[in-house]
């Protein structure tokens, strides 16, 4: 939670101006409000319409310098603010939803939060080559599975056959494999899995997005509580192929000048890839996807390498 007036205490400015870009949820801020920001930045504010008590809220602190590169798109959901960045290197469009979902049981909560966030993921998925999705979810998922590995045999009996975007997503996953980031997510939190845990997860499962606590940075194999030092329910899920962009990722202790009861999580975004995952030329040397081997086409493909070879033996004659 970041009432305004914590804007008076100089931490909190120059914990701005030590970001680039700092998300605030629960600002609980009106159309009205005016932020007095330090020097060189700029706001812009998804304020909650329903209640007339000031409550939830999504506020998006930058540097103005980056002003055009980000499209703050207007929505109707009052649980995501959508701001697409536009990098002008390697990455060319992120399109990062800044979330606020209620806890379940309160007044402002709704079964129907995760759905319209999914619903706007979906419909703005075109504007975007990757996601990524921070914030307060009230979503406790432990370290349950974010992902699905197909069922081959399965294919197999529905005479699947490898349609390129349905492998594409089904095969997402291994992406975590080839940019050395595990499978298997950490998760301090031993509590309940909640509706909303659950949710979360489905939404994962079917936009291909996966959740970076326990995977990456400072919170590798640890998924560190980020609420009332019992429940991880703040997140950072972003696609498979922006993890190679991630150089820091960490889940900050809890301190009571910028939060109620939430630790803040910190991470940093590199416009390049590491030189390691770069050939010589400056361009991305990974696969663009994985070559799934069907069984059933073993002799297929005997045949299509028997007749490449004879046309290349008759051609060399």
């Amino acid at each position: 939670m970041w009432p305004k007036n914590r804007l008076i205490f100089k931490e909190f400015t120059d914990l701005i101006e030590l970001n680039d870009i700092f998300v605030c949820i629960e600002s609980k801020l009106d159309d009205l409000d005016q932020l007095n920001l330090p020097k060189g930045y700029d706001y812009f504010t998804k304020n909650r319409k329903k209640f007339e008590r000031k409550s939830g809220g999504i506020t998006v602190i930058f540097k103005k310098c980056l002003k055009n590169f980000l499209t703050f798109i207007n929505t109707d959901s009052e649980f995501v603010l959508w701001v697409k960045v536009d990098i002008p290197m390697q990455l060319t469009k992120i399109m990062f939803g800044c979330i606020y979902v209620p806890p379940e049981n309160s007044r402002y909560s709704s079964k129907d939060a995760f759905d319209e966030i999914e619903t706007e993921l979906i419909t703005l998925k075109d504007q975007s080559t990757a996601t990524a999705l921070l914030g307060d979810f009230n979503a406790r998922t432990g370290s349950l599975c974010d992902y699905i590995i197909p069922d081959d045999e399965l294919s197999k009996i529905l005479n699947y056959d490898g349609i390129d975007e349905i492998d594409r997503c089904l095969y997402d996953y291994y992406n975590l494999c080839l940019y050395n980031v595990s499978l298997q997510r950490s998760s301090e939190d031993k509590g309940r899995i909640n509706v909303y845990g659950n949710k979360l997860l489905q939404l994962c499962k079917n936009n291909c997005l996966y959740i970076a606590n326990g995977r990456i940075g400072n919170d590798k194999n640890m998924g560190k509580v980020t609420s009332k030092e019992t429940s991880l329910v703040d997140y950072l899920i972003v696609s498979g192929d922006l993890f190679p962009y991630i150089t820091e990722f960490e889940v900050i202790d809890f301190d009571s000048l910028f939060s109620d009861i939430h630790c803040r999580l910190q991470f940093n975004l590199s416009a390049m890839l590491p030189d390691d995952l770069l050939d010589k030329n400056n361009s991305p040397n990974v696969p663009s996807k994985h070559i799934r081997w069907i069984g059933d086409k073993r002799d297929q493909f005997v045949d299509s390498v028997e007749s490449k070879l004879t046309i290349d033996n008759l051609s060399n004659q």
